[in-house]
C-alpha cells in the first residue's frame, strides 16, 4: 500500500512540474559582457581603480579613457624622442634640427645646467648632454616617438593609457631608458607641459 501511495505522489509531483514553464531572466537584466569581464585580471582592475581615482579626485579630463587597453606608446616606451629630438642627441643636432633658439638661459644656481627655448619646445642640458625635452601647452601638438598628438589632456591620455603614478604635480609614465610626465599648471589639474627625461635622473 505504501508503495502505491508513493508512486501516486511522485506522479502528481512530476505532472505539476511539467505544467510550470522554465524561468527566464527579464530582458532588463540581460548582461552585456565587456572585454574587461572576459579578462578580469588584477592589472585591469588596478587600472580601473587608478582611473576612477583620477576622475573623482582630480577631474583632469571629461571623456573616459579605455582602462582595459594599454596605450600603444606606453607599451613601446617611446618616450626618449619628442618632436624628432632624442635625449641621446647632442647639441649640434638639436641646432641643426631646430635652428637658433629664441633664447638660452643658464641656471643661476647650477651653472652646468642651461635651457634652449624654441617657443614650441625647450631643450634642457646638463653640461653638453640633454637632460630633458619639454613641450608647453601653448604648442598645438606634440610628437612622441613617431605619433603626433593634440596638446590636451584628453588626447594624451587616450593615446598613452593610464599613468604609472599620480603625483601632485602631474601624471608619470615610466619607461626605459626614458620616462614621460604630463605636468599640471601650478595650483590646478590642467595640463601645463609634457616633459621627457632620463628615468635614472
Amino acid at each position: 500500500m505504501k508503495k502505491i501511495l508513493l508512486a501516486v505522489a511522485l506522479g502528481c509531483f512530476a505532472a505539476t512540474c511539467a505544467m510550470v514553464p522554465p524561468l527566464q531572466a527579464p530582458a532588463s537584466l540581460t548582461y552585456a559582457w565587456t572585454e574587461t569581464d572576459r579578462d578580469p585580471s588584477w592589472a585591469v582592475a588596478a587600472e580601473h581603480t587608478l582611473l576612477r581615482l583620477h576622475n573623482d579626485v582630480y577631474g583632469a579630463f571629461s571623456a573616459p579613457v579605455r582602462p582595459d587597453v594599454r596605450g600603444e606608446l606606453q607599451e613601446n616606451q617611446a618616450f626618449d624622442s619628442i618632436n624628432g629630438i632624442r635625449l641621446s642627441d647632442d647639441e649640434q643636432r638639436v641646432r641643426d634640427m631646430l635652428g637658433a633658439p629664441l633664447s638660452e638661459e643658464a641656471d643661476p644656481v647650477l651653472p652646468d645646467r642651461r635651457e634652449l627655448d624654441y617657443g614650441h619646445m625647450r631643450v634642457g642640458f646638463t653640461d653638453d648632454a640633454i637632460a630633458y625635452l619639454l613641450v608647453p601647452v601653448s604648442a598645438t601638438g606634440v610628437m612622441i616617438g613617431t605619433e603626433v598628438i593634440d596638446m590636451d589632456m584628453e588626447s594624451l591620455l587616450d593615446r598613452l593609457g593610464p599613468p604609472d603614478q599620480l603625483a601632485e604635480d602631474g601624471l608619470l609614465y615610466r619607461g626605459d631608458p626614458a620616462s614621460l610626465k604630463l605636468f599640471y599648471a601650478e595650483g590646478t589639474k590642467q595640463l601645463a607641459s609634457v616633459q621627457a627625461f632620463w628615468s635614472n635622473d
